[in-house]
């Protein structure tokens, strides 16, 4: 019989049911069908022309395309960072280079093999379950990480920053367990596709998602807001509410440190709302699965769409590093000219 997944009618917009009522017929050549999150309500790969035109592939390749473009262009970016800065550095940044590497393999095995679908593909669904995993990791780390580093340059602000840093903790690792657990569901969908476990199994992962986004949004207001307070508390000459001072307890704080209090806390509040915002969009883009039939379809074009987003995002706090470390390159070949001209 010919599906429908509504609101759009039987067979989509641009399909229409035929005469023996199970096969649905694409009226245009750049809509197709496939089984891409659709094999979780069928029971046979064979009933897959039941399916309605949904799936733009050319679309789908280009997507794809660009997210391995990225990578590699990301991957570029990190081995010249590498090159100048040593071992150190490269010890931090190995985990986003294996992530880069993951995305390029799985985009390019989509765009040169069509049939490498997710949920069912062995190579192609578990290299982006790795890659996904990597990102929230990475989401966790980079989060308590830039509070430990601004509650270094500023010390003023650790102890009312200490009183949440055990909650923050906390979720960090509810949302770490929930990240390990959604790679290991969608690592298990490839050997239980075309089967009733598989959907069983999708609102599992979707679930884990969603909790994961409002989470790490949650955790990042909390935090960062809490500790953009502080900072208005301090700059607005407030300093007795706190009882650590930065030269011992006099009361009085350098005005440099109230002049770069003040700098950051645009950018702080800044960093707060974008991840709020990244955060609910996630969400909302996840939830809409549980409240219409369509986001079988979306969630196809949302996955090469999430991973140049977060490429995107990976790549512009890369950017500031490599351009540093261009500049270098350029004062080293100046000296390098001069030495010469001395000569």
């Amino acid at each position: 019989m010919c599906l429908q997944l509504e609101p759009l009618p039987i067979c989509g917009f641009y399909g229409s049911c035929g005469v023996d009522n199970i096969t649905c017929v694409c009226e245009k050549k750049a809509l197709t069908q496939n089984t891409e999150f659709h094999s979780f309500h069928l029971g046979d790969k064979s009933l897959i022309n039941t399916l309605p035109c949904d799936t733009i592939e050319d679309l789908l390749r280009f997507m794809y395309c660009v997210s391995g473009l990225l990578s590699i262009i990301c991957l570029g970016m990190y081995f010249a960072i590498v090159e100048q800065s040593g071992r150190h550095v490269s010890k931090r940044i190995v985990p986003m280079v294996f992530c880069c590497l993951l995305t390029a393999l799985f985009s390019f095995l989509r765009v040169f093999d069509p049939d490498r679908l997710w949920g069912q593909d062995k190579l192609f669904t578990i290299s982006y379950a790795l890659t996904l995993l990597i990102y929230e990791i990475a989401g966790v780390n980079l989060q308590s990480g830039y509070e430990q580093h601004l509650l270094k340059k500023f010390p003023m602000l650790e102890t009312e920053a200490e009183k949440r840093r055990k909650t923050s903790k906390t979720v960090s690792n509810v949302v770490l367990l929930s990240a390990f657990a959604c790679c290991l569901e969608i690592c298990s969908l490839p050997f239980v596709a075309f089967t009733s476990a598989s959907l069983a199994l999708l609102k599992a992962i979707l679930l884990h998602q969603m909790a994961n986004a409002f989470l790490l949004g949650s955790n990042g207001l909390y935090s960062l807001k809490n500790l953009a307070s502080d900072i208005k508390h301090i700059v607005s000459g407030r300093e007795d509410v706190f009882q650590h001072y930065a030269d011992g307890g006099s009361g009085d704080l350098d005005k440099d440190v109230i002049i770069r209090l003040r700098q950051l806390l645009p950018r702080l509040k800044m960093t707060y709302r974008g991840l709020a915002i990244v955060s609910a969009i996630k969400f909302s883009v996840v939830c809409q699965f549980f409240l219409w039939e369509l986001g079988f379809t979306l969630l196809k074009y949302f996955i090469p769409l999430a991973q140049i987003a977060y490429l995107t995002q990976t790549i512009n706090l890369v950017v500031p590093r490599f351009r540093q470390i261009a500049n270098q390159k350029k004062k080293f070949a100046k000296v390098v000219e001069y030495d010469e001209l001395i000569r």
